[in-house]
């Protein structure tokens, strides 16, 4: 799978503008836009210059193309997640929007949130784009003091199993540093009622997998190198 990440919530793709740019967010997911995938979207280390060789000749490899949304400084709320159901621009959502760019998933990343519910969340589940696949990903010990409890209370509905496909613990802290045995135990109790095979361990680079988290499941769905840190040059 690949997976894009910028950072922005739905209401600044939707509404937002790239005053650095001059262009309304939407438009990078439009016709033309820099981010229909495979996305040529400049960064700092090409100097804003477009990519021009996304994922080199391996673009078309890809079984699921993430697109995600959110993280950042994104606080999620019913508004935000309505976004993604309909009203974005143009009588789309921005799911549509996304699908249209070229992706297969929606990745919310859900790390802060205002006012809502579990029940909310399965509700959005539930109403979500069956034509789309939808995942998360959340801080492993909490997110905003109570993110990860949420969510995590509304993945549990057995309802709604088959209605989305991942969630992501991010098992590392800002230092791009495995979390302490302590906290490891902490992520467990909180993805205690989750169903282990729709977890995917979220670990920096070049950490082994078979034996990195146990404090956290000794079952779970697979793993993602979600962080990658730099290597020094030889």
């Amino acid at each position: 799978m690949s997976a894009w990440f910028h950072g922005n919530g739905p209401a600044t793709w939707c509404t937002g503008f790239n005053g650095n740019a001059g262009v309304r967010w939407i438009t990078y997911l439009q016709d033309g836009g820099e981010l229909v995938f495979p996305g040529d979207f400049g960064v700092a280390d090409t100097n804003w210059q477009p990519i021009t060789n996304s994922f080199a000749d391996g673009k078309d490899a890809f079984a699921e193309k993430w697109f995600t949304v959110g993280g950042g400084t994104t606080t999620w709320s019913m508004d935000e997640l309505s976004l993604l159901l309909g009203g974005c621009d143009g009588g789309k959502s921005l799911t549509e929007i996304i699908k249209g760019a070229g992706y297969t998933g929606i990745m919310v990343d859900y790390e802060y949130e205002t006012g809502l519910t579990s029940q909310q969340l399965v509700a959005f589940i539930q109403d979500f784009d069956t034509s789309m696949k939808l995942s998360f990903t959340v801080m492993g010990t909490g997110g905003g003091s109570t993110a990860t409890a949420t969510l995590n209370a509304a993945l549990a509905d057995a309802t709604i199993m088959d209605r989305w496909e991942w969630v992501i613990p991010q098992l590392y802290d800002q230092y791009a540093c495995l979390y302490a045995p302590q906290y490891m135990t902490v992520a467990k109790g909180l993805f205690a009622n989750v169903a282990p095979q729709k977890v995917l361990i979220g670990i920096p680079q070049g950490v082994d997998p078979t034996s990195c988290c146990s404090d956290f499941a000794d079952d779970h769905g697979g793993y993602v190198e979600w962080l990658y840190r730099p290597v020094p040059a030889v």
